[in-house]
């Protein structure tokens, strides 16, 4: 069901302005389901600090509620923790007013906030620079991809990460438990290693309501609705969609949408690859190709220079009737223009009962190596706090992790359509170690069609990805990669 009136709420949610997210619990236990944690090789070392490394413990400090009962904080000594992200202005909001908040009870610390973009591995090279360097204490987490029996993949960098050790366990700390489902991310062998504080949808496109109006478009639910919508559009003169090209995911997580709308089952298709009951040039994927084909084609010309930071305002100008992207767009398209009037509505689908797809985000974790290990985790538990945590969401604006009140109208509103949220296809691909270009990342990558200036047909690309999976493949299961 799209969101169909003003900032995407339906109207039929129009009446609510708070209600609890109870709903948001029972929306998360596909992805909860899926993101259960799976044994798997490397043993993580456990850190559960007894006493404050930052000095001795002062009886009438402030306590951190550990593992073994209350651990007393020192106060004596002026601290400043470090803590790093990604640029996404809700985010960055909820952090800064967080962070002023959590100084204002604890006046001994302070909390310095970097935030870098999330392209071109930019967060991931701060990420393991600070970690290099132990200059960071609080950091937001990546996908934590669980590994499987079927695909005898190499570590992910998340994974290594806790294996080497970065990731203090979390596991047993009381405050955990005030999660629903935010703890469920990033579960490791069984142990707790960060906390994520909302789950989005990927696969759904914003739409201009006023273009919509204007020109008698419906919202469309079917691949072949969509493709005469796009085509009416550019007889009207009017460009279908935009996109972020010039960061890179933004554009290549297109995949996601595609493969979401091709696919009855993600993880079939993840592990068909794997087993040989699928390949990248079969029918269903050979569909997926033409219609990333189809999309590149209907994209606003010289997409791949557009920055990710300028999609939404280009939106909001229209510049395109439509922008496929994640529900943590509806913010920052309302920060360009609090009156813009959008809607929101799953990607077409050729299956029944279409419906979004998702992961959690935005997860913190904190460095066990850390020189103020417990204040860090501290900050973990200020952030835990119910009260506090309701504040956090209602600013980043996503599917609440934690039983709170949400009272966004555009989540409101997508709380009956995420009730049973699946997995989106980045979550649950697994490309063997070494993979060649052609099948990284997501697989189907339509940088590499000649709609988007690259050399290849729909056809050529299949094959080459089919070589570069079978290439890698092989190399793995014969030993001879890492």
């Amino acid at each position: 069901m799209p969101n169909t009136n003003n900032k995407g709420v339906n109207p039929k949610m129009s009446n609510i302005t708070r209600r609890k997210a109870r709903i948001a619990a029972g929306a998360l236990v596909a992805l909860a389901t899926i993101f259960s944690s799976v044994a798997c090789s490397g043993t993580p070392p456990t850190t559960t600090p007894t006493e404050s490394p930052t000095g001795s413990p002062s009886a009438s400090g402030p306590v951190l509620d550990g593992p073994n009962g209350p651990i007393t904080l020192d106060t004596s000594t002026q601290i400043t923790l470090q803590l790093i992200t990604w640029s996404n202005q809700p985010s960055i909001d909820a952090l800064n007013a967080l962070d002023d908040q959590f100084s204002q009870q604890f006046p001994n610390v302070k909390i310095e906030l970097t935030q870098v973009a999330n392209s071109n591995n930019a967060y991931t090279n701060l990420r393991d620079t600070r970690f290099a360097a132990n200059n960071v204490d609080i950091f937001t987490a990546q996908n934590f991809i669980p590994p499987v029996s079927w695909a005898p993949t190499s570590l992910t960098s998340e994974q290594q990460a806790v294996v080497n050790g970065n990731y203090a366990d979390l596991t047993d700390y009381p405050w955990v438990a005030n999660w629903s489902t935010g703890q469920t991310a990033y579960t490791y062998e069984n142990k707790v290693y960060a906390i994520s504080t909302g789950a989005t949808t990927v696969t759904g496109v914003f739409y201009n309501k006023q273009m919509f109006t204007d020109h008698g478009w419906t919202v469309p639910t079917t691949w072949a609705q969509f493709m005469q919508l796009c085509n009416d559009m550019k007889t009207a003169g009017i460009t279908p969609m935009t996109v972020g090209g010039a960061d890179g995911w933004p554009y290549t997580s297109l995949a996601n949408d595609v493969v979401a709308s091709v696919e009855p089952d993600n993880n079939a298709l993840a592990q068909g690859l794997w087993t040989g009951d699928r390949q990248f040039t079969d029918a269903n994927s050979l569909e997926i190709y033409n219609r990333l084909d189809f999309i590149n084609q209907n994209l606003e010309p010289g997409f791949l220079t557009i920055p990710y930071s300028d999609d939404p305002g280009r939106f909001v100008a229209g510049k395109a009737a439509m922008m496929p992207d994640g529900s943590w767009q509806a913010p920052v398209i309302e920060q360009v223009d609090s009156t813009f009037q959008f809607g929101y509505f799953p990607f077409p689908s050729d299956k029944p009962g279409n419906a979004y797809q998702g992961k959690f985000d935005l997860s913190f974790g904190v460095n066990a190596h850390s020189a103020n290990l417990n204040w860090a985790l501290k900050w973990m538990e200020f952030l835990s706090q119910k009260e506090n945590y309701q504040t956090f969401v209602n600013t980043t604006d996503m599917v609440p992790t934690m039983d709170v009140t949400v009272t966004d109208p555009f989540i409101n509103a997508l709380l009956p359509d995420v009730q049973n949220l699946t997995s989106v296809w980045e979550t649950v691909y697994r490309p063997p170690a070494g993979v060649g270009q052609y099948a990284a990342k997501r697989g189907f990558i339509p940088t590499f069609l000649q709609s988007a200036g690259g050399p290849n047909t729909p056809a050529q690309l299949a094959q080459l990805a089919q070589q570069d999976f079978d290439t890698a493949k092989q190399a793995v299961l014969s030993g001879s990669t890492a």
